[in-house]
């Protein structure tokens, strides 16, 4: 059994560590003592990935983009059947080029949101508060409020907004009093627009 952080060594160094090594085994990446998700390998190749209700590629290019949380390696344990039949080569260049363009997508969002409010003191994009939303929406879901848009939270000296957005959460703070419902149409559009 191997255990770590994903701090201290990234997924995709160790995915292309058990790639050359022929590893076979089940990979699970934690966050919070939460399983964010599992990939299984076959002889170094990748055989299966699972993150919540996505499985096959579309959960490894999820999983991909974790920087934070523990991994455990558990060698020679199987999945039932293969959702993934393509190279893990493949699937380190598609994550690579989808990563590139998020990357840029991200800045150039970022870039019209700062355009429009000079009171933002940081902004950035960030994978570990999913869950977060998830919660939020089972919890309006159960008392006939719908879906969670944005978080909201003022702690007297600055203001934390976090909206959603593919598959991160775009954390925003301003430094002055701001009209959440306001603030949230605006960026909204952005996102949108992209």
């Amino acid at each position: 059994m191997l255990r770590g952080k994903l701090k201290d060594i990234s997924l995709i160094s160790l995915i292309q560590m058990f790639y050359q090594d022929g590893k076979s085994g089940k990979l699970t990446i934690h966050q919070d003592n939460f399983v964010i998700g599992e990939i299984y390998f076959s002889e170094g190749n990748i055989v299966w990935a699972g993150k919540g209700n996505l499985t096959g590629e579309k959960a490894f290019y999820q999983l991909i983009n974790v920087e934070e949380g523990d991994f455990i390696f558990e060698q020679n344990k199987m999945p039932e059947n293969r959702n993934i039949t393509v190279s893990c080569e493949y699937l380190l260049l598609e994550a690579s080029r989808k990563r590139d363009e998020f990357k840029q997508r991200q800045n150039s969002i970022i870039k019209k949101i700062k355009q429009k409010y000079s009171s933002i003191t940081d902004i950035s994009f960030s994978f570990m508060y999913k869950e977060i939303f998830k919660t939020f929406t089972s919890i309006a879901e159960l008392v006939d409020s719908g879906e969670v848009n944005y978080i909201w939270f003022d702690n007297g000296k600055e203001v934390i907004m976090g909206l959603p957005f593919e598959n991160s959460i775009l954390e925003i703070r301003f430094n002055d009093k701001v009209y959440p419902e306001e603030v949230y149409q605006t960026i909204s559009k952005i996102l949108r627009e992209g």
